[in-house]
């Protein structure tokens, strides 16, 4: 099996840029659940899919009870866990204390030697008739805002998947949407999220 790619043109860096500049971009395939994980991890093991789905249970727990108590877990083959951690600023000269400390989310390192199995990876490129089509830029917010109505918001990576963009594409075609007036951005950078603005 190889993963599919297409190639990109960036962004010009400065005004003055003549010479375009280009990257690789994955072409998303399916999103494997852990359904399909455990039935595959059965086929090839004396496992059943109830037994793989126990340990991987029990390893989520134990992952989950070691971040608690503000350990870091090194999985061989796998990667490094570690939990962050953001604090409230308190109010009216009142002192840090540990209710103003609050979880913020779990940080994943890959290892060396995930990153070294994966050098061996196959690529092919996306069928030509799958390539970018040149979509208007009204039919891509078109394409935007029918995805609001369905769901209550929206991040750049599922407009490039719906557009078949770039990521500065679809941050350019957020942007007008909001200058519209017909969208609202809900937090920052590429984490940020945007719905559909309401009328008052």
């Amino acid at each position: 099996m190889s993963a599919q790619y297409k190639i990109q043109e960036d962004p010009p860096k400065t005004p003055n840029q003549t010479a375009p500049s280009y990257h690789a971009r994955f072409i998303p395939g399916n999103t494997v659940r852990i359904d399909q994980l455990c039935q595959e991890i059965s086929d090839m093991s004396s496992f059943t899919p109830g037994d793989v789905r126990g340990i991987i249970q029990a390893l989520t727990d134990r992952i989950v009870f070691h971040l608690e108590y503000g350990d870091d877990l090194d999985i061989e083959g796998l990667g490094h866990f570690t939990a962050s951690l953001h604090c409230d600023q308190p109010q009216n000269g009142i002192r840090f204390s540990a209710a103003h400390v609050k979880f913020k989310t779990v940080k994943f390192r890959c290892c060396k030697l995930l990153k070294e199995r994966l050098q061996s990876m196959r690529f092919k490129p996306v069928p030509k008739e799958e390539r970018y089509s040149g979509i208007a830029v009204e039919k891509r917010k078109e394409n935007i805002l029918n995805h609001l109505r369905n769901k209550s918001v929206i991040q750049s990576s599922t407009c490039m998947a719906i557009n078949s963009c770039s990521r500065y594409m679809a941050i350019q075609d957020l942007k007008a949407l909001i200058a519209e007036g017909k969208i609202v951005q809900i937090g920052n950078k590429k984490s940020a999220m945007y719905r559909q603005e309401t009328t008052p």
